[in-house]
């Protein structure tokens, strides 16, 4: 299969691909997805067959309105509350699931994750093509989420007909993930709409922990984010010196992806520089990681602060790097 990389203009092109059965990687505000009818199982099979992902983790299902809610879900006070405040954006809901949602975009279960991009590129697809659109991020599973067509394209060439540009990701990390179906609403997945945020429209709010046996969400229970090498993490400029230094010793090629807390206190060694606060390092992050493992087979991150945004980032960090 040839993969083609078109501009916003091949948005009728993808939506025709779509409403195929075929599958098109689109830009959201988040990463790039990996997209096909939301309704249809065999398209939707595809996904799972290009990703190399396994089908018991679920998908989410991208509207272009709030007003096609009822499409694919069972609309709550509580869920129209929270689209309201928050979408188009970077929040998707798990609300209980409408019957012409197929068994594999939930694997198996009866809820549904939904959510309302806010990338003009992706609402375009999903209005032209007329179909609910299920979509994970638009690389091989358990890589580092692609947030430019080009990262796409490194992981899908050859597995999917079209990647459409449009351009670099504004946030660079997935959405939030709320449950709305349990006694209290609890996040599954952290993202650039932290509790915080939520917590000026709730009551209260609560955070999935612990091994997760089901995974009502994306990111919950299989390796995410890896790169093709070691990496560890660090919390300050000692540790990452002693750490970069003795596996330069032992003969590996070493870089630091830094938040530039310490900058100079580092120097004189591999850097690639992530950004000075956590919505920097959020827009970064997995694009660093594909840059880094190119040049590096040892990868050092420095830590961010492990509150509001910074506890989303650190999530993806720890997921990347294997620590629980």
């Amino acid at each position: 299969m040839k993969t083609r990389i078109l501009n916003e203009e091949g948005i009728k092109v993808g939506a025709a691909l779509i409403r195929e059965g075929e599958l098109v990687a689109f830009p959201t505000e988040t990463v790039y997805g990996l997209g096909a009818d939301a309704l249809n199982a065999v398209a939707v099979a595809k996904i799972f067959e290009a990703k190399g992902r396994p089908q018991d983790n679920p998908l989410i299902v991208h509207l272009d309105s709030a007003d096609k809610l009822s499409l694919v879900a069972e609309p709550t006070e509580l869920a129209i509350k929270l689209l309201a405040k928050f979408s188009p954006g970077p929040l998707t809901l798990v609300l209980n699931k409408k019957p012409c949602v197929p068994d594999i975009v939930s694997a198996n279960l009866s809820t549904v994750a939904v959510r309302i991009p806010s990338h003009k590129v992706a609402r375009a697809l999903i209005a032209e093509s007329g179909r609910p659109i299920a979509a994970p991020s638009a690389n091989l599973s358990g890589r580092p989420s692609p947030t430019c067509a080009s990262d796409v394209f490194a992981d899908m060439d050859g597995r999917i007909p079209l990647v459409l540009d449009g351009g670099d990701c504004d946030i660079g990390i997935e959405s939030t993930v709320v449950d709305l179906t349990s006694e209290i609403p609890t996040i599954l997945r952290p993202g650039y709409i932290t509790a915080e945020m939520l917590l000026l429209e709730l009551e209260k709010i609560k955070t999935a922990s612990g091994k997760v046996l089901v995974a009502k969400a994306p990111g919950m229970k299989h390796k995410h984010y890896a790169p093709n090498c070691t990496m560890v993490l660090a919390d300050n400029a000692k540790q990452l010196v002693e750490l970069y230094d003795k596996a330069e010793a032992e003969g590996y090629r070493p870089v630091i992806l830094s938040s530039s807390k310490e900058g100079g206190a580092i120097k004189n060694r591999n850097i690639i520089v992530l950004g000075t606060n956590s919505r920097e390092v959020s827009h970064s992050l997995f694009k660093a990681l594909r840059e880094a493992e190119k040049q590096y087979n040892y990868i050092l991150a420095e830590t961010v602060e492990d509150v509001g945004l910074g506890k989303s980032v650190m999530n993806r960090m720890k997921k990347a790097a294997g620590v629980d």
